[in-house]
């Protein structure tokens, strides 16, 4: 599809302060191409406003991110614009930066350098072409909501720059606070991904953690830690949940409850002379076999002080998955470097203000279940379960145990993964997702030739689906899990197949989350069931970038001693695959978690290649590409069109302008 450069720059020029205008698809001194506009302007002009005028009048993807202000424009010989003489982004770099000039502008830029590991973040920077994802929105809520700012999460969707975001700030600053306050008590509801949990009828449901080991830095005082451990499970309501089984209709239930606080912290000691490595795993392994759902012991947070020998001390925290996940993780680590910087505590203003409690949450998805909304998706999600085919194996295909797993991981070197970050998803209006699962599909085709691949797809659950319900800043077990079709059909270019597969994610509709409101929520306990055997072979988890949490802290730094088993070994292994990605020192990891039993090592190894390779391919395609493209998501017409009945509904008009340097192909 194709959108003339002149119509863009025709609103443009439509301005009150803009004389003329020229717009031009450039590549900036980051190597990211953007959409630029130059213009010629009347004295008074303000870029905000032009931009806020741009985006009442033009759909996203056609707003510049780029504006170029000249005294008169280049003209050739016959007195046309010479659009080859106008500057380059790179010979503005200075004019683009625009520094803070607030308070709030400030503290967003700070916060945005820190997580999105950026050294230089101006006021007009965008978001998301900074790297920036729906993980790293979270947090900079949550550090943002600490600062005394009310910012949402849609807010940062809606204005994706620090100088429209800081309007939206002052505006949110009049509206009142909702959510539970205080040390709650009472039942809660639980999650659908709770109720998978139970579902599973584990032997040894207490041993099913989240962990984690860093390293502490040794001047931090035992008694200011313990304080600080004590103030953030008093706010983090999720710490003190309990279970306790009931019969209901004559079948057990497992129900869930805020308890009672007690104190998480504890102290452990290696005696000089001991073998460093072993003891912390050692004690690690203690505190995950420790935890007892049903009396309410579900987290631990253990400082291990090392001899002097080792530079830092180790902090160990393990919870039961029921009470966290991993972006609960990032709120717990922010919030105790945080306070470990205070010299002062100030225990009321972080006790107060809570963000939406778990409750708070399960209360509306549970109402969200039985609207017509939800309940109008469920022939979609039974067709997802009629095309499941399961992937052939090396060994037996039976259920194995953890005991039996093995872990191969991979990297995507640095440059890529910057690349994957920054720059490819201009090519087709993409998300980091959209790529990983296009080489995640053409990886299972190519070793197993499966045309169609059955994905169980994890995302962090957080959706932004009720607008008076904040989650920056709540912990809890949020995970959002369902089935996900991959099939490139007859797509056979990489842009195709990337078009292919975002076309595929973005027909899910409300995110996945109306799968789990069907399996779990719904009151029907025959629609309920109708999805109980959806199957998936392989589970994806992308997690974000793990080096935001700790890149800035005086406090913590990474731990290399192994952490001791997080599952117990005699848990089942209900998926073929367990695929995690995380950007770790600039680079991302892919983990592959397989059986044994069922395949060779061979095998997995010839995935994991062959991923690298299909991840790098369509990076490349993407980087090179000299336009970009849009699909029918983009317009709101997944369900009318696909990519290619898109395509086609314009080839005809691409085919009499290719040459024309005015036009844009979207």
């Amino acid at each position: 599809y194709r959108v003339e450069l002149k119509e863009i720059s025709r609103v443009i020029q439509d301005y009150s302060d803009v004389i003329q205008s020229e717009v031009l698809f450039r590549e900036d001194s980051f190597g990211v191409k953007r959409l630029v506009s130059y213009v010629v302007t009347e004295a008074g002009y303000s870029e905000s406003d032009l931009k806020s005028y741009v985006l009442g009048h033009l759909p996203d993807y056609m707003v510049p991110q780029v504006y170029v202000e000249l005294e008169e424009m280049p003209l050739t010989s016959n007195g046309k614009i010479d659009r080859k003489s106008l500057p380059d982004p790179t010979m503005t770099e200075e004019r683009v930066y625009v520094a803070p000039s607030t308070e709030v502008e400030e503290t967003l830029v700070t916060i945005w350098q820190d997580l999105l590991n950026v050294e230089k973040v101006g006021v007009t920077d965008n978001f998301f072409e900074l790297g920036g994802d729906s993980i790293i929105v979270i947090q900079v809520v949550s550090r943002a909501k600490k600062k005394g700012y009310q910012i949402k999460v849609q807010d940062l969707f809606d204005y994706q720059t620090i100088e429209e975001l800081s309007g939206a700030i002052e505006r949110n600053s009049k509206e009142l606070n909702t959510a539970e306050q205080g040390l709650l008590e009472g039942e809660v509801p639980l999650s659908p991904i709770q109720q998978w949990f139970f579902d599973r009828e584990e032997e040894t449901l207490s041993h099913f953690n989240q962990a984690g080991l860093l390293g502490i830095n040794k001047k931090v005082d035992t008694e200011h830690l313990e304080t600080i451990i004590n103030l953030i499970s008093k706010r983090h309501d999720s710490l003190r949940f309990k279970y306790t089984r009931e019969i209901v209709q004559q079948k057990e239930e497992w129900k869930q409850s805020y308890g009672e606080f007690t104190n998480l912290y504890r102290i452990e000691k290696i005696e000089e002379g001991s073998d460093v490595g072993e003891a912390i795993t050692a004690i690690c392994t203690k505190y995950q076999k420790a935890l007892d759902i049903e009396k309410g012991d579900l987290a631990r947070f253990v400082l291990i002080e090392t001899p002097d020998s080792e530079t830092h001390n180790r902090f160990f925290m393990v919870s039961h998955h029921l009470a966290v996940d991993g972006v609960s993780w990032r709120f717990i680590i922010d919030d105790l470097d945080t306070l470990l910087r205070e010299e002062i505590l100030d225990e009321t203003g972080y006790l107060g203000h809570k963000t939406n409690s778990f409750r708070d949450w399960m209360y509306k998805l549970k109402n969200f279940a039985e609207t017509e909304e939800i309940e109008s998706q469920l022939e979609y999600w039974q067709q997802i379960n009629t095309d499941y085919t399961p992937l052939p194996t090396d060994l037996s295909s039976g259920k194995s145990t953890r005991e039996t797993i093995d872990t191969l991981s991979v990297t995507l070197n640095e440059e890529y993964t910057q690349c994957l970050l920054k720059e490819v998803n201009t090519a087709y209006n993409t998300e980091i997702n959209d790529l990983m699962l296009s080489a995640l599909q053409m990886t299972f085709e190519d070793v197993f030739h499966t045309e169609r691949l059955a994905l169980g797809f994890e995302g962090h659950g957080r959706e932004n689906i009720f607008p008076d319900i904040d989650l920056a800043g709540t912990t809890g077990w949020f995970t959002n899990k369902y089935p996900v079709i991959l099939s490139k059909g007859d797509a056979k270019t990489d842009g195709n197949i990337i078009k292919s597969v975002k076309e595929a994610l973005r027909k899910i509709p409300t995110k996945g989350m109306g799968y789990g409101c069907l399996r779990y929520l719904h009151p029907s306990i025959e629609i309920r069931n109708s999805l109980e055997n959806c199957g998936w072979d392989v589970v994806f988890n992308y997690l974000g970038q793990i080096d935001n949490v700790l890149n800035q802290s005086a406090n913590f730094t990474s731990a290399s001693e192994y952490a001791g088993e997080h599952i117990n070994s005699k848990s089942l292994l209900e998926e073929k695959f367990i695929i995690k990605a995380i950007i770790v020192a600039n680079e991302l990891r892919i983990s592959w978690d397989y059986s044994k039993e069922r395949y060779h090592q061979e095998t997995v190894q010839k995935l994991a290649d062959s991923y690298i390779k299909h991840l790098t391919q369509l990076i490349e395609h993407c980087i090179n590409k000299e336009v970009s493209e849009v699909t029918p998501s983009d317009f709101g017409l997944s369900d009318a069109l696909d990519f290619k009945e898109f395509d086609e509904l314009f080839e005809s008009e691409t085919q009499e302008s290719s040459e024309d340097e005015s036009v844009l192909r979207f």
